[in-house]
C-alpha cells in the first residue's frame, strides 16, 4: 500500500505521432473487448487450459466453424491472448486470466462488461444529455432491478465482482483497523467474497453481511463453513443499517450512487455506529490530471447505474457531512483502488 499523498499538477497530454490512427484506435475498440468475450463465451480460453491445440481440434471441442474459428484466433493472437506454433494455439498468461478455473479470473466480469454492460452503452448520449443511467434508457429498467427479476444475470454479477473485487480484498484485509476490530459490519456485501476474504485472514473477527435479503441468501450459503462468526441479515442499507459492529465496511458501494444517496448511507452508517468506531470506505478515488485518473470509470459509472467517482475533497466533504473524521487515505500498488479510513465523531 501506497499512503496518499497530494496530487501533483497535471501531466502533458500524451504525444500522438499519427492522429489519425489513434482515432482509428479509438474508434475500433470494440473489436478487442468483443473479441476477448468471444474466448469466454465460445470456450476457447477454457478449452485450452491442458496445453495446444490445433484449430481444428479446438472447433470440435467449442462446436464452431473451423475457418471462423482460426480467425478468430488469429485476432486473439494480435491482441496478445493467446501464441501459435505452427497451426497450434495456446493461452498467454493474460488469456489464462479468462478461464473460469483459475484463481484470480476475470471470465465472468469480461462477458458481462462486454455484454449487458457493453449494450447500456448505446444510451450513452441520453445519459450525457439527461444525467440519467443509460442503463435505464436501453433495458427500460434499472440496472438493479434487472437483476433482482433475473437470477441469472444477478449470479452472473455476483461472479463478476467476485472475479474483479482482488485489490480491494487485499486493501481492507492489510488495513491496520481489522487488527483491532472485533465485529466487521459488510456494508452491502454482495454475496460474501470479501467476508470470506477477511474471515481467513483474521481469525479474530466476526463479519456480519448486509444487503438485501435475495443477495444475503447466497452470501449465507458462501459462508457456512465459518459457523457463528459469520452472520448475514437483509436490510436495505438506503433505509437502515443494523447496529453491533465497531467496524464498518463500504466496498466498492459508496460509488454506485450520486450525491444524495451516498448521503443517506453514509447518514444511516453513523446511525448505527458508536462514537469512535472504524469506516473504511474502498474503491477508486478519482485524481484529475493523474495516471489513475479514471475518468472513464466514472462515467461508465453513470451509464449503468448513475453512480460517480469522487475525489479525496469530495470524499471527505460527505463523510465529514455524516459525522466522520477523515483519518488517512491508502492506495492499492497499481493505484486503481483506494481505501479512506475514518472515524465516526
Amino acid at each position: 500500500m501506497n499512503s496518499a499523498s497530494p496530487l501533483a499538477g497535471p501531466p502533458e497530454s500524451p504525444s500522438v505521432s499519427d492522429p489519425a490512427h489513434h482515432i482509428r484506435e479509438l474508434v475500433t475498440g470494440y473489436r478487442r473487448a468483443k473479441v476477448t468475450a468471444l474466448a469466454v463465451d465460445l470456450g476457447i480460453a477454457d478449452a485450452l487450459k491442458d496445453g495446444p491445440l490445433h484449430v481444428d481440434e479446438l472447433a470440435v471441442r467449442c462446436q464452431t466453424h473451423p475457418s471462423a474459428t482460426g480467425r478468430l484466433l488469429e485476432s486473439l493472437l494480435e491482441v496478445g491472448l493467446v501464441t501459435r506454433t505452427g497451426d497450434n494455439y495456446s493461452l498467454t498468461p493474460a488469456g489464462e486470466l479468462l478461464r473460469c478455473d483459475v484463481p484470480g479470473s476475470l471470465s465472468r466480469w469480461t462477458t458481462m462488461s462486454a455484454g449487458m454492460q457493453y449494450a447500456a452503452w448505446e444510451g450513452s448520449a441520453h445519459a450525457i444529455r439527461t444525467g440519467l443511467p443509460a442503463f435505464d434508457a436501453v433495458f427500460e429498467t434499472s440496472f438493479w432491478q434487472h437483476l433482482a427479476s433475473r437470477p441469472d444475470a444477478a449470479a452472473d454479477f455476483d461472479a463478476a465482482m467476485a472475479d474483479s473485487v482482488t485489490e480491494s480484498c487485499e486493501l481492507i484485509t492489510q488495513d491496520p483497523a481489522l487488527r483491532g476490530a472485533t465485529v466487521v459490519a459488510d456494508i452491502g456485501g454482495g454475496n460474501g467474497k470479501l467476508a470470506s476474504t477477511m474471515l481467513d485472514t483474521h481469525p479474530h473477527l466476526s463479519v456480519l453481511v448486509v444487503d438485501l435479503p435475495g443477495v444475503v441468501e447466497r452470501a449465507a450459503r458462501a459462508l457456512t463453513r465459518f459457523g457463528e462468526r459469520a452472520r448475514v441479515e437483509g436490510a436495505d442499507f438506503l433505509t437502515r443499517v443494523p447496529t453491533g459492529g465497531d467496524t464498518y465496511v463500504l466496498c466498492r458501494v459508496l460509488s454506485d450512487w450520486d450525491d444524495t444517496h451516498a448521503a443517506i448511507l453514509l447518514d444511516n452508517c453513523r446511525a448505527a455506529m458508536r462514537e469512535g468506531d472504524a469506516l473504511l470506505v474502498v474503491g477508486g478515488l478519482r485524481r484529475p490530471g493523474q495516471p489513475a485518473a479514471r475518468g472513464l470509470l466514472d462515467l461508465h459509472l453513470l451509464m449503468i447505474i448513475g453512480g460517480r467517482e469522487r475525489t479525496e475533497a469530495e470524499t471527505a466533504d460527505l463523510l465529514a457531512s455524516a459525522g466522520f473524521r477523515l483519518d488517512r487515505v491508502e492506495h492499492s500498488l497499481s493505484e486503481r483502488t483506494s481505501l479512506v479510513a475514518a472515524t465516526a465523531v
